[in-house]
């Protein structure tokens, strides 16, 4: 029965379109893209160039980030070996995260949260969030 529902997807209501969690986090990837598109946001990346890896325990698919110089590209269905950060939880914690229903270092003090990378990369990603 836990298999059946981890394999199930949670599907969404949006604007009358019935939405999988797949798509439900490709929309909060454009919203960090448009987020991001913003001169003044823009500007505290502009000597920064990394890419960034999400998996989400509850999707098969990982889902990048390639911020480079100033740019940023969503792209996904691409697995990196050796991303410059990995971001592990679930889709759902990640979305709670990004609409600020609950706080980044709470999950991630909890163990719902795994990070991986060098702390100062830790701490621009929180302000990307």
């Amino acid at each position: 029965m836990k298999n059946f529902i981890k394999k199930t997807p949670i599907l969404h209501v949006k604007s009358g379109t019935l939405m999988t969690q797949a798509d439900t986090i490709r929309d909060a990837f454009k919203t960090i893209q448009d987020k991001y598109n913003d001169p003044n946001f823009r500007q505290q990346f502009k000597d920064y160039s990394k890419i960034i890896q999400f998996t989400f325990t509850d999707l098969q698919d990982p889902y990048i980030i390639a911020i480079n110089q100033g740019n940023i590209t969503y792209l996904s269905d691409k697995d990196i070996k050796t991303p410059d950060i990995a971001i592990t939880t679930d889709s759902t914690i990640f979305l709670d995260i990004l609409h600020k229903k609950i706080s980044p270092m709470m999950t991630y003090s909890t163990g719902k949260l795994k990070v991986k990378g060098k702390l100062t990369d830790l701490v621009k990603l929180q302000k990307l969030l």
